[in-house]
């Protein structure tokens, strides 16, 4: 499906990388702000579930892990198909985890071994579970 957004929006490719630059530049607001855009105005882009792990990467890395766990949830259950969800269920339950949510950090991370079972985050989510 082609998408057409406003005259001046840049593509989606365009806004990732925009994003991801923002990102490793430590800019996470001007980060989030590009893939909000990809979002908003390209839904259905290939890059949608990556835009949207990346702007809970934002929020983490600024210290607001209560939106960051929001948005980790918001991939694992909008787009549970893609490479992006495993990777979301680690982020937030190893989130869990260091917030000493232990009972819940268990559930996020046995999902993630139970559903992904060939996900390469299921020996970090194995290791997190095994520790005191």
């Amino acid at each position: 499906t082609s998408q057409r957004p406003a005259p001046g929006i840049p593509g989606p490719m365009t806004l990732f990388t925009s994003g991801m630059e923002a990102l490793r530049q430590g800019s996470y607001r001007t980060a989030r702000s590009s893939f909000d855009q990809l979002l908003t105005s390209y839904p259905t882009s290939d890059q949608a579930s990556l835009a949207q792990l990346r702007v809970g990467d934002a929020y983490k890395s600024e210290g607001n892990t209560t939106a960051a766990d929001s948005v980790y949830q918001i991939v694992a259950t909008k787009y549970p198909k893609s490479p992006e969800a495993p990777t979301a269920l680690y982020s937030r339950g190893r989130l869990l985890w260091e917030a000493n949510k232990r009972g819940e950090a268990r559930v996020v991370l046995n999902r993630l071994i139970r559903d992904y079972p060939n996900a390469d985050e299921v020996d970090l989510a194995k290791n997190l579970l095994k520790q005191p």
